[in-house]
């Protein structure tokens, strides 16, 4: 690896070619790193490194001194999931090779098929990130703990119903949440405001002063440009009175940050983030074992389409 090189661009590339050889083991139960290095994608990133390396000598020597960089961040990679994740990681690494063992939850799978799906936005493929928000909002409410709300908000809902009535189920009294629009506003073409969940946290009483939790999930290769959504002050538009404490924001996605990356984006949005290895470790250890099997038959079957 060239010593130029900074964690804004290796941690992204060490994660992106660890998540293509998980999912290489995940579809042929087992794999050598090597077979990283073969994929098309990493392939032409040999090119790029061999040009970091700059070594003044034959064309396969730097390219050793290439698929060895790579190979070593994307062995680096898996090792520091195998740490961070624990006991909830559906893979074991022995030498050159990670072996595959089906999850609890079938979670993790879930969220890595998402990052390997050619489009989340076209065809059978929308289904992703339309199933991780709502998974996201049930393991958050178990996150907070089983007294807390949770209410899917993105677009689209199911079943079908307008901003408006959905963020109805919010109002307390005359106190919060109170649907007021400022002058000239229409719903009609409003979809979620960015908001596509809310967490809210057990209340002593009927009186004002709940606090909420307002979520984003990102499951896009360009996650990182949604840091600052949910945007309270689109929301607060649509509402007088909002909230009398102000909201913690929520920042989800199907993707792995590397330890810097999450500083930075924790830093950046100012929010409370979940990414791949956090929402596993609800999935696997929060969740009851019964909720776990019900989770399971719901994601494996989406999963399943990149089989």
């Amino acid at each position: 690896m060239s010593p130029k090189a900074s964690w804004k661009s290796l941690e992204p590339k060490a994660s992106k070619d660890a998540d293509q050889f998980e999912f290489a083991a995940m579809r042929g139960t087992s794999a050598t790193i090597d077979s990283a290095i073969l994929d098309n994608t990493i392939s032409g990133e040999i090119d790029d490194e061999m040009e970091e390396v700059g070594v003044a000598g034959p064309h396969w020597q730097a390219q050793d001194l290439a698929e060895e960089g790579l190979l070593d961040s994307t062995r680096n990679e898996i090792l520091r999931r195998v740490e961070l994740i624990g006991s909830g990681y559906p893979f074991s690494f022995v030498n050159n090779k990670l072996v595959y063992t089906p999850s609890d939850s079938g979670f993790y799978e879930f969220c890595l098929s998402v990052t390997q799906a050619p489009s989340i936005t076209e065809g059978d493929y929308v289904r992703f990130p339309r199933l991780f928000e709502r998974v996201v909002t049930y393991l958050l409410r178990e996150y907070f703990g089983r007294n807390s709300e949770g209410l899917h908000t993105g677009h689209p809902r199911l079943p079908s119903t307008s901003f408006k009535q959905i963020m109805a189920k919010l109002q307390k009294a005359p106190y919060e949440w109170v649907w007021h629009p400022q002058p000239d506003m229409s719903e009609a073409d409003v979809k979620d405001e960015t908001l596509d969940f809310v967490i809210t946290l057990p209340s002593l009483d009927s009186r004002s002063g709940n606090l909420y939790i307002l979520g984003q999930c990102a499951c896009g290769d360009n996650w990182d440009s949604k840091l600052e959504d949910p945007n309270v002050k689109l929301l607060r538009k649509w509402f007088h009175p909002d909230w009398p404490i102000a909201p913690i924001r929520a920042f989800t996605t199907p993707f792995v940050m590397g330890d810097q990356t999450m500083r930075s984006v924790v830093n950046e949005s100012g929010a409370l983030v979940f990414d791949r290895p956090r929402l596993i470790k609800i999935a696997e250890n929060w969740v009851q074992p019964s909720a776990k099997r019900r989770l399971k038959k719901k994601v494996d079957p989406v999963s399943m389409l990149l089989s």
